[in-house]
């Protein structure tokens, strides 16, 4: 894109500079035939008024290359001119463009100055040609419009300018925003994958131990396991395409999303906890109701989290979720009776040995939350 919009502005740049070669060559034709028509002699006085004719149509061609030379040259042309008694264009005519150019290129100081010099030498080119006072009027008013007319186009072409340096600055605000956002959702993908497969492959592992070791006892209790590890199995499969479809393109499908983990899906979270051979017991305190979603998510996953640790490392024990809804805060308690690794991994408990009930005054903390929302 860089070299065609090169492309575009050089041919723009010609474009222009042949309609100024066209418009110089044309005054300079208009003015010499002015002035041959008036003399029909051919002496020097004719030469040199041919001369100054072409020199003040001429530089027009580099009026906006050289603005402040084309109007000196036109303007003390067009004095020469009136000083022999032979003017050929007007004599504010040539100067005026050049003194556009100017205005529009240069700054207002540099402009005020060229207006001033080509007004009064305009006006002397007139007094000498003996013209009346209402040329001088119109000469001077010629050269205010050009000049106005440049400084009008100059501050809109920076106003231009700036809205586009704005525009830039905007696009590369907007990219670094966007690059953050992309990265904080990098971010949260990678927190909710460590927990989905923390989470669902400690019971696989746990539940695929129960089969091994009931693998003796009994087919009805192997299915029943190996059920439990499909089943388990199947629900991070889920949650894994769940994750990852945030990073496929909008046309991918957004029927294969699940909804966001939270506390209204933890009677499914402690089903599978309690197929793992953990038995969960849930305490609701206060009336449920929605919560804000990073809260919400939150919660659940300190729940998950904390059962996920009581299956590998509290041993053979019975665990308690509670939950308290307050009036603008959330509390949760994960609770277990577990005695640590010494008392042997959940993994290996032998099925069908129902699990200990949590005594009075013996539970230990594994996890807690607090959040406000107000």
């Amino acid at each position: 894109m860089g070299w065609t919009r090169s492309a575009v502005r050089t041919l723009a740049e010609r474009r222009w500079a042949v309609l100024d070669g066209l418009c110089a060559v044309g005054l300079a034709a208009v003015s010499v035939v002015v002035v041959v028509d008036r003399r029909n002699v051919v002496d020097w006085m004719m030469v040199v008024a041919v001369a100054l004719a072409l020199t003040q149509s001429l530089p027009v061609a580099w009026r906006r290359r050289a603005p402040m030379q084309v109007l000196v040259v036109t303007a003390l042309s067009a004095v020469g001119l009136a000083a022999l008694g032979q003017p050929g264009l007007p004599a504010a005519l040539t100067p005026a463009l050049a003194l556009y150019s100017l205005a529009a290129a240069a700054s207002r100081r540099v402009s005020v100055v060229g207006l001033g010099s080509a007004a009064l030498v305009t006006d002397a080119a007139l007094v000498i040609d003996r013209q009346p006072v209402t040329y001088l009027t119109i000469g001077g008013m010629a050269m205010v419009t050009a000049w106005a007319v440049g400084t009008n186009a100059r501050t809109r072409r920076a106003y231009l300018t700036e809205l586009q340096a704005r525009a830039a600055r905007l696009e590369a605000d907007r990219d670094g925003s966007a690059r953050q956002a992309a990265a904080a959702e990098r971010h949260r993908i990678a927190r909710e994958l460590h927990d989905v497969v923390t989470h669902n492959v400690t019971v696989m592992v746990i539940s695929a131990g129960g089969a091994r070791m009931v693998a003796d006892a009994g087919a009805d209790q192997l299915r029943a396991e190996l059920a439990c590890v499909e089943q388990i199995g199947r629900q991070t499969l889920i949650e894994l395409r769940r994750l990852l479809g945030v990073l496929r393109t909008e046309e991918a499908s957004v029927e294969m999303r699940e909804p966001q983990p939270s506390l209204a899906r933890l009677d499914a979270l402690l089903a599978r906890t309690r197929e793992a051979g953990l038995e969960v017991e849930l305490v609701v305190h206060g009336q449920p109701r929605p919560l804000p979603q990073g809260i919400d998510v939150s919660a659940f996953r300190i729940v998950q989290e904390a059962l996920s640790n009581t299956l590998r490392h509290a041993g053979q024990c019975s665990a308690r979720v509670e939950v308290l809804y307050g009036q603008d805060q959330l509390r949760l308690a994960i609770l277990d009776s577990g005695l640590g690794p010494a008392a042997g991994r959940g993994r290996d408990r032998p099925r069908g040995r129902p699990p200990a009930q949590i005594p009075a005054g013996g539970i230990t903390a594994l996890g807690s939350c607090l959040g406000f929302w107000r």
